[in-house]
């Protein structure tokens, strides 16, 4: 496991804060591609390991995270609910992880195929990191955490922002077709 940052207190899973969620909208707090990306993910559910695996590695998510929560944009989930006088209901232990439905394989491939071809038009080297993250996109949710950072990706992107919508329209219609 990679060091963390000593000043950041260890928390496992982030949400978004109000300044946050209009972020998503105004785009005026001048968030890098990669913080922006991280705001988008941010859920509310996934932990900060999952997140880490989505963008890169711990250190990076640590560094970006910290960002964000300096910028008010993302706030630790357990914290906020405290405030709000919410409480966290937690699964047992011995609970089964909740099943996320899977494609059918032939959609599966024709999406990871739309993705990555996208990907390596568009993107030059920044498709091979996504390449690995599309492949493992298995499930309903880690297919669209990967759909996220793609569209974001391509959006972001000098010769893809034309085309991102379109082809985030044509991955949609594969995955809701059936």
């Amino acid at each position: 496991m990679t060091a963390r940052h000593p000043e950041l207190p260890f928390v496992s899973v982030y949400r978004k804060t109000a300044a946050g969620r209009a972020e998503l909208d105004r785009r005026s707090a001048g968030l890098s591609p990669r913080q922006r990306q991280l705001l988008v993910l941010v859920d509310g559910r996934r932990t900060e390991e999952e997140l880490a695996a989505l963008i890169g590695g711990s250190d990076v998510v640590a560094e970006l995270l910290a960002v964000l929560r300096a910028k008010g944009l993302v706030a630790d989930a357990a914290q906020a609910e405290e405030a709000f006088g919410h409480t966290t209901v937690q699964p047992t232990p011995a609970a089964p992880p909740a099943q996320h439905p899977v494609l059918p394989d032939e959609r599966l491939a024709a999406i990871h195929r739309l993705m990555k071809d996208s990907a390596r038009q568009h993107l030059g080297l920044l498709a091979r990191e996504l390449d690995a993250v599309i492949e493992h996109a298995r499930c309903a949710r880690t297919l669209q955490a990967a759909v996220a950072r793609w569209h974001l990706a391509l959006r972001d992107s000098r010769t893809g922002h034309a085309e991102a919508d379109a082809l985030l329209g044509t991955v949609r219609a594969l995955i809701d077709s059936g």
